[in-house]
């Protein structure tokens, strides 16, 4: 057991606790009520059996790190090895997706063994405890949306193909560096390849773009490693037509998502990240999509662009937003015309076919 556990002779106040807090309740029975009894109050949650967090570091942190959280919390909880599979091992590896997945994928030890199951529940029912999250969200700053943040399922699946090959360990770390243990899952290419052939090209695009950028020459001989896992033509196909589709210069998932969004509408699919020059060929800009067909830009609008992370030093968000204004201007000098969207606009995919169609992006041919 590494540093980011706890053997639970450390009680819940202790402000050298880890993020997670690992307890063997046949060894350490007093503790594991402790911890038990810090649920009831609303200052701890129970993410598998033995392993607890505390609620204020559970709200801190965004969507993407609960997920990892609750799948290093799995791996503590059982006695037998967890290996991840599928998208759940993409994320440990780094790759990013556009969604929180719903599951943890983990590999079945046998047939009987697959299924999906539920994780224990975060919280109790009680007011009390409910007042107490409440506390912990008005905390961190966030507004309460009438619901509590709930565990992936766990789906565990068999194949008769399962691999020769040993499980990548890897340790697992937060959007903000901290690390929260080690944990096993399949390698890259194995998980990838399964993606690719099991999921929508809405679900597979992002990894795959990001395995292309970040991973240039691993992707390069992806293919050949990939090609001997698929059982049957028609996974070999699915798989090929997702990896030729994929674009390593697409820089985030949101970029990644309406490409695919796109294409699964019929549209001509834009170029990625393409650099626009004015009439004395003097560099302007850099937009996210462009659909040389009807010199359109395309930019997607997701928080971080104006996020501190994004901006100048010194600049505000306001600053960030007048410039991002300029930006606009110049490119609509050259006569391309700027089209915007934002989360919502692509995860609805009617509303998203209707701002195409305004902005006149063509249909593919045939």
């Amino acid at each position: 057991m590494d540093s980011t556990t706890l053997d639970c002779t450390t009680p819940p106040a202790s402000r050298q606790d880890p993020l997670l807090i690992s307890c063997r309740e046949q060894d350490h029975r007093r503790s594991a009520s402790t911890w038990r009894r810090a649920v009831e109050r609303g200052d701890a949650l129970r993410l598998a059996p033995g392993v607890f967090c505390r609620t204020e570091v559970w709200f801190r942190h965004a969507p993407w790190d609960r997920y990892l959280l609750s799948a290093v919390a799995h791996a503590l909880s059982r006695q037998d090895p967890v290996i991840f599979i599928g998208i759940t091992a993409l994320l440990l590896h780094g790759l990013p997706t556009a969604d929180v997945p719903a599951h943890l994928e983990v590999r079945a030890g046998s047939p009987g063994r697959a299924g999906v199951t539920h994780q224990p529940k975060l919280y109790r029912d009680g007011v009390p405890e409910v007042q107490a999250y409440l506390k912990h969200l008005q905390a961190t700053g966030q507004d309460f949306d009438g619901s509590f943040p709930v565990q992936p399922l766990v789906r565990r699946r068999w194949s008769r193909r399962q691999p020769t090959e040993d499980p990548d360990t890897i340790t697992v770390q937060l959007s903000d560096g901290t690390e929260v243990g080690t944990v096993l899952a399949a390698s890259l290419h194995h998980a990838l390849s399964d993606v690719l052939v099991r999921e929508p090209l809405l679900v597979s695009v992002t990894p795959a773009d990001a395995a292309k950028r970040l991973h240039r020459e691993w992707a390069a001989a992806f293919t050949d490693l990939a090609e001997p896992l698929i059982a049957s033509k028609s996974g070999l196909r699915r798989l090929l037509a997702a990896w030729s589709f994929a674009d390593g210069r697409a820089e985030s998932p949101g970029e990644s998502l309406s490409r695919a969004a796109a294409h699964e509408l019929g549209f001509v699919v834009p170029e990625s990240q393409k650099n626009l020059y004015d009439g004395a060929n003097q560099w302007i800009a850099r937009v996210d999509h462009w659909w040389e067909e009807v010199n359109l830009a395309g930019e997607f609008d997701g928080r971080s662009k104006y996020s501190s992370g994004f901006r100048k030093p010194g600049d505000s968000w306001q600053d960030a937003l007048v410039r991002e204004k300029e930006r606009e201007d110049a490119i609509r000098r050259t006569g391309a015309g700027v089209a915007r969207w934002v989360w919502k606009d692509v995860r609805d995919l009617p509303r998203f076919a209707r701002l195409l169609i305004h902005h006149g992006v063509p249909r593919r041919a045939g």
